[in-house]
């Protein structure tokens, strides 16, 4: 069911989504300018939004906060939620080169952020234990928080690792089974 013809909070690209007491929180993702929506255009560059939304129903938005103290950020596939809170977990932006049409890694983060209701959130680690990301997957568990693959440095530098942290915190790499490439 379309509960809104138009969300408030407007386009963009690769925001989270998180449900947590109960509501639903939309926050960070991506846009640019000098226009919302201009990924392969040479004169565009990207902007990470920091602006938190919620809501009961999906229809009735409320801004929980403008200005998240996070750098703005998008790229991150999936939510986490751990123990009652939002797990923000690195991520990243990307936009076109000069002169060139596909975009490319504008930014990396390797923080970890949470919150409880979207609109106060604080500073879980400044770096993860990961190398800087972009479009890779998060996943909260009883066991605690997982990060896997991702773009690392470069759109094109796909990885398959994958990082565990019982407390959404500090992540350490797992093994790869040896009888995988």
């Amino acid at each position: 069911t379309r509960e809104a013809l138009a969300a408030p909070f407007g386009r963009r690209y690769t925001p989270n989504a998180a449900s947590v007491g109960g509501q639903i929180v939309v926050y960070a993702g991506q846009d640019w300018l000098p226009v919302d929506w201009c990924s392969e255009r040479p004169d565009c560059s990207a902007r990470g939004l920091r602006s938190v939304w919620i809501s009961r129903d999906g229809g009735q938005w409320t801004q929980a906060t403008a200005q998240a103290p996070w750098e703005g950020r998008g790229l991150i596939h999936g939510s986490a939620v751990h123990d009652g809170r939002i797990w923000m977990i690195g991520g990243g932006l990307k936009a076109a080169p000069p002169n060139q049409r596909y975009s490319e890694t504008a930014a990396e983060f390797t923080d970890v952020w949470s919150s409880v209701d979207g609109q106060t959130w604080q500073l879980e680690t400044a770096q993860a234990g990961f190398a800087g990301r972009t479009h890779f997957s998060v996943l909260a568990t009883r066991q605690g928080c997982f990060v896997s693959d991702g773009s690392v440095g470069t759109q094109i530098n796909v990885s398959n690792e994958l990082f565990h942290a019982p407390d959404c915190r500090n992540y350490r790499p797992l093994p790869v089974p040896a009888d995988l490439p």
